[in-house]
């Protein structure tokens, strides 16, 4: 079964080719190969060049297993967190820590650190004001997010994408769905607040891939 989103992130009130037939053609058939290859080369690193550092692929292989989220911490936006788990509503929709001030990770999800699409929520704001994911929407490409475990082993995350959506039109498959890498979305409120329907209007997404 496919969870939606969240019910509400407001408090209540993401060849070999062939044999050369002369030594001069060879020759010439190794000078190209010699010269697409440094071109392929230099293109290669200047694609890693204009890349943030975040979000540069590990050199080293990192252990894919998930740690059982205990805190957040991103820097960029000074937040730090406790996490707590939650389930799925009878609706199909992932509920929300009750506390404003807590993030929420799907209890039977995918673990922060494993392959798949880890998931976290949080509130948006309250009656008061705002609440623990309220400054999600200052994140950037490149923006470092580090979860931790009880026990304070970290797998670090780097943010590629702030994306906002109609609450109807969210990419569930792209934020719960399968993925061959190892993902952690986060998703809070985003738009006008409905009175009628106690919930804002679209769906902030933060899509991040892990680094180490």
């Amino acid at each position: 079964m496919i969870v939606l989103v969240m019910a509400s992130c407001s408090a209540p009130e993401e060849g070999e080719s062939q044999e050369s037939q002369s030594i001069h053609r060879r020759d010439n058939q190794l000078l190209e190969m010699k010269n697409r290859l440094s071109e392929a080369t230099d293109s290669a690193d200047t694609d890693i060049i204009h890349k943030p550092l975040a979000l540069q692929k590990p050199k080293k292989s990192i252990d894919t297993k998930g740690i059982v989220p205990a805190r957040i911490y991103i820097p960029a936006i000074d937040l730090h967190a406790e996490v707590a788990p939650v389930n799925v509503k009878d609706n199909g929709q992932m509920d929300v820590p009750k506390d404003d001030k807590t993030v929420g990770y799907l209890l039977n999800g995918v673990y922060p650190g494993a392959i798949g699409n880890a998931v976290m929520d949080g509130h948006y704001d309250n009656y008061k004001g705002a609440a623990v994911f309220f400054h999600l929407k200052q994140l950037h490409q490149g923006d470092v997010v580090v979860v931790k475990n009880k026990d304070g082993g970290t797998i670090e995350f780097a943010v590629e994408s702030v994306q906002s959506f109609k609450t109807t039109e969210a990419p569930l498959s792209r934020i719960f769905g399968k993925t061959d890498e190892a993902r952690l979305n986060l998703i809070t409120c985003s738009g006008k607040y409905s009175r009628s329907k106690k919930e804002h209007q679209e769906r902030l997404v933060v899509f991040t891939r892990r680094i180490a």
